[in-house]
């Protein structure tokens, strides 16, 4: 099975169009966890001057959380890109607008991927995964993250309806089992309130 490049366009359509009303609201609870998220992720790197990603980046949430190393924030949608750069101030944040099944980068190339509240979105995981293997220098670190568990994160996605009712978060153990086949070392797999996967390219 390949790649749907139909399903891929039409998802940049929406999310180009959503754009405008993207900015997410977190209460406390969010805060408190995409700052443990993100420091931990941060604290897991190798020691590399290779820069991180920070794929389906959207208005740029993550931005605050990285702006202390060299990163990257990569999306499919050219609109979230530039309300990314607003929002964030600066014309100095490196952007790309890619699909995160097609990276454009070379061979380990990157110490790590931030995935946040992406990972549904993408129409095959098992190229994503190939692709991040790809890409991440030796140690490099993987986290795929969502604020609330995979049955909400579905539950949600089939509420909104139309391009993205189908968009699914496969459970943690699934997900970490997949992972692990693309060469990947587990080191957190916590679905209990939230979704964060953290793995090590070996």
């Amino acid at each position: 099975m390949s790649v749907d490049y139909n399903l891929i366009r039409e998802k940049q359509e929406f999310f180009d169009n959503a754009a405008a009303g993207w900015d997410m609201e977190f209460d406390d609870r969010d805060r408190a966890l995409l700052d443990y998220m993100v420091d931990t992720f941060k604290r897991s790197l190798p020691g590399s001057n290779a820069p991180v990603l920070d794929i389906g980046c959207g208005t740029g949430v993550l931005f605050p959380y990285l702006n202390d190393i060299p990163f990257c924030g990569v999306d499919i949608s050219y609109t979230m890109l530039s309300n990314a750069r607003k929002e964030n101030g600066s014309t100095g944040i490196d952007l790309c607008q890619a699909d995160a099944h097609v990276f454009p980068f070379r061979n380990s190339s990157v110490a790590g991927i931030a995935g946040f509240a992406v990972l549904p979105h993408l129409d095959r995981h098992d190229v994503f995964l190939s692709e991040c293997r790809r890409i991440l220098i030796r140690g490099g670190i993987l986290l795929i993250a969502h604020l609330r568990t995979a049955r909400e994160i579905n539950t949600f996605h089939q509420s909104l309806g139309g391009t993205i009712a189908k968009d699914h978060l496969p459970e943690a153990g699934e997900m970490a089992k997949s992972v692990s086949e693309y060469g990947f070392s587990i080191e957190i797999n916590d679905n209990d309130d939230k979704y964060m996967l953290l793995a090590r390219k070996l």
